[in-house]
């Protein structure tokens, strides 16, 4: 039924749901599951050394969490890939299950960026509202 499953990852509970339960649909479909995670955007500054560990630092904690994703996945014998973006978020996912011509977004309901989702929304609805494919979401 589905090819191509895209996971929005950020380690937290509801992320975890979303693993486990891609997990079981690429079992079940021989399904490809696409690992992104996205941190937001940090405005750049040039020469400032700050920014430049904050960006460093997003990206190095989004490799680990989709590397360890990937790892999961992998070891249930499920085809994966994964993908660290910088950027807001919900556009990320988008664009990813676009690209990978994607027929399911898999993810949780709720991240770790509160501060985000009060003043822009969550990016889950964000995602809902803007996506032509099925969206699956999970809670923890």
């Amino acid at each position: 039924m589905y090819k191509n499953i895209v996971l929005a990852y950020d380690g937290s509970d509801s992320a975890e749901a979303a693993l486990d339960h891609a997990c079981d649909i690429a079992q079940s479909c021989g399904a490809t599951v696409f690992v992104v995670n996205a941190y937001q955007s940090i405005p750049k500054i040039e020469g400032d050394e700050w920014v430049q560990k904050a960006i460093a630092a997003g990206t190095a904690r989004g490799e680990k969490l989709v590397s360890d994703a990937m790892e999961k996945l992998r070891a249930a014998g499920v085809k994966t890939e994964g993908e660290v973006l910088e950027g807001p978020p919900a556009r990320a996912i988008l664009r990813v299950a676009k690209s990978r011509d994607a027929d399911l977004i898999v993810m949780g309901n709720r991240g770790y960026n509160v501060f985000t989702e009060v003043f822009l929304g969550s990016v889950s609805l964000q995602v809902l509202t803007h996506c032509k494919i099925p969206v699956l979401i999970l809670k923890a």
